[in-house]
């Protein structure tokens, strides 16, 4: 998803208290100055330089944040400081806070650029169907590097309905869903939230501030105690983890804590790689990785998570990054030998998006999120010419899912994970659960009926039919999610023995993890070890690009 962002300029002052250690006075701005932003008109241009500092949101929603470092620090806010020796344990928290006023708005279409006419001819006939709130809205900027152009993300949104209250938003979307449209959630930040941050030290010594804290290191890392991550999974936990770079603290737009990394793309990068691909995928996989995971930082800059003061999140929402602990020789080497190189299609970095395992063929970007068609995300199948049947029809499913043909994310050793082909049995009361909870009024659930697939088997609709009435489910996230979090979307149901007039259970055979687009990881790592090399990898999933050098 790609959101508009507004933002206003918010002057704090200072506060000194009890036994602070320093007056602060000037806070970090709430949005980095630098980055790129919708809400300042849509013909922005930042004109930025390299190498690129990213903010990394590594938690929020926190009640406190405690760090260290293994050498001595400073916790800065603005042109004040607090010195801290190696090894000293300081913890923030919130002394109070005001939260940040958000707009939720439902959107209906995604246009490129050139396409305003076209944007405003839709926003009239919403307007004229009687959404009298419809209207286009812009977003992205188009980023340069001296002269030459690095990436024009710009685009437009048709927004139809707007409310502070996301509930009212998420509402209307289900109403919109039901009429046969597919909506998705835009944000755009009103007001920033404020308030007060206390640091606490050794001793009982304290620094008060506003809004925002920045602990620098004099080495190499700060260490931050119980990071939380992977919500919503089931290795949710808590771990202390080290960052290079510095860690900004800062009030999120909820009043609580969120924890910010504030680190260079290229280290970055050495963060994410072996997160997003397994440590003993072979050197050419590696560099797939290193070139994908840049173009989407890249192509994502300033136009991802517009409500908040990050530019991305560390989490499977944008790229997996856990800092210095995951790193390896074998990744920092494929992000060190490919640096500022990405896959461009003319001015264009494209959208290297990419998936766990595609199941044995990729999907059109349209198919899964609503956006225009992407020239270099289409469906391919990731085997050997003849071995995947390409498009997959409706008749072919069946067997193509349980005769599990070869292909290139296919790998025998896969098999405690089952991404390739996996089998997930529900009861009719746990789908009746599912059903209700994702608010389908439909009573006992009786069939589960495919309406439309993409070109890789995906399901685009769902019809869930009831004893009490039918729903219609769009999108291919939104299946998986009413089905309690299925791996893919690439699947048939199997119904059990009928009891009371109704299956008693419901059999999934499905392929693939994630949602297909783009680069299949699994496959990549295939391909390179049958000796492909990462320009060969890279342009088989992503048509009509070549490796760019967008900086030295």
């Amino acid at each position: 998803m790609r959101r508009t962002v507004a933002v206003l300029a918010l002057s704090l002052g200072c506060l000194l208290a009890g036994s602070a250690l320093a007056l602060v006075r000037a806070p970090l701005p709430y949005f980095d100055p630098a980055r790129p932003r919708a809400g300042r008109g849509p013909e922005r241009v930042a004109d930025i330089s390299f190498p690129l500092v990213l903010r990394i949101g590594l938690m929020e929603r926190q009640d406190q944040v405690a760090v260290t470092c293994p050498s001595a620090f400073t916790i800065q806010h603005g042109d004040r400081l607090v010195s801290a020796a190696a090894g000293q344990r300081w913890t923030f928290r919130v002394r109070e806070a005001q939260p940040a006023e958000v707009e939720y708005s439902a959107a209906v279409k995604t246009l490129d650029w050139p396409d305003r006419l076209e944007a405003d001819r839709d926003a009239a006939a919403w307007v004229a169907r009687g959404y009298r709130l419809a209207r286009v809205v812009a977003a992205g900027s188009l980023m340069l590097n001296g002269s030459a152009v690095v990436h024009d993300n710009r685009r437009f949104f048709v927004v139809v309905s707007s409310s502070a209250e996301r509930a009212e938003t998420e509402a209307a979307m289900k109403a919109l869903a039901a009429a046969g449209e597919r909506p998705f959630l835009l944000e755009k930040m009103l007001k920033e939230p404020q308030g007060i941050i206390e640091a606490t030290g050794p001793g009982g010594q304290t620094a008060i501030g506003r809004s925002a804290f920045e602990v620098v290191p004099s080495g190499d890392r700060v260490r931050v105690f119980q990071v939380e991550h992977d919500i919503g999974y089931p290795w949710h936990g808590r771990e202390d983890r080290d960052y290079a770079g510095s860690v900004a603290v800062m009030i999120d737009r909820w009043g609580k804590l969120v924890a910010i990394d504030r680190i260079e793309l290229e280290q970055y990068l050495k963060g994410v790689v072996p997160c997003e691909i397994e440590p003993d995928a072979p050197l050419e996989a590696q560099k797939v990785q290193a070139v994908a995971a840049r173009g989407e930082a890249l192509a994502g800059y300033g136009i991802r998570h517009p409500a908040d003061p990050y530019d991305f999140e560390a989490s499977q929402a944008d790229q997996q990054y856990a800092g210095l602990g995951p790193q390896t020789a074998l990744a920092t080497q494929a992000v060190l030998e490919t640096r500022g190189r990405v896959l461009k299609g003319g001015d264009k970095i494209a959208e290297t998006v990419y998936g766990a395992n595609c199941g044995g063929h990729t999907e059109d970007n349209e198919s899964v999120w609503t956006s225009p068609v992407d020239p270099h995300l289409r469906a391919v199948p990731d085997g050997e010419p003849g071995a995947v049947p390409s498009p997959i029809a409706e008749a072919d499913l069946a067997s193509y899912l349980e005769s599990s043909p070869e292909a290139y994310c296919k790998d025998p050793r896969d098999v405690p994970t089952n991404k390739y082909r996996w089998k997930v049995i529900k009861t009719a009361a746990e789908l009746d659960a599912l059903a209700l909870k994702a608010g389908l009024r439909v009573g006992h659930v009786k069939a589960l009926v495919p309406l439309e697939r993409g070109r890789s088997g995906r399901l685009k609709g769902l019809k869930v039919v009831g004893d009490q009435g039918e729903a219609v489910v769009l999108k291919e996230l939104p299946i998986r999610q009413l089905l309690g979090g299925l791996r893919s979307a690439l699947f048939l149901v199997k119904t059990g023995a009928v009891r009371d007039g109704r299956p008693a259970s419901f059999t999934f055979v499905g392929g693939g993890w994630g949602h297909g687009v783009g680069m299949c990881q699994m496959g990549a790592r295939g391909r390179a070890r049958a000796g492909q090399n990462h320009v060969a990898i890279l342009t088989h999933y992503f048509a009509g690009t070549e490796i760019r050098q967008v900086y030295k």
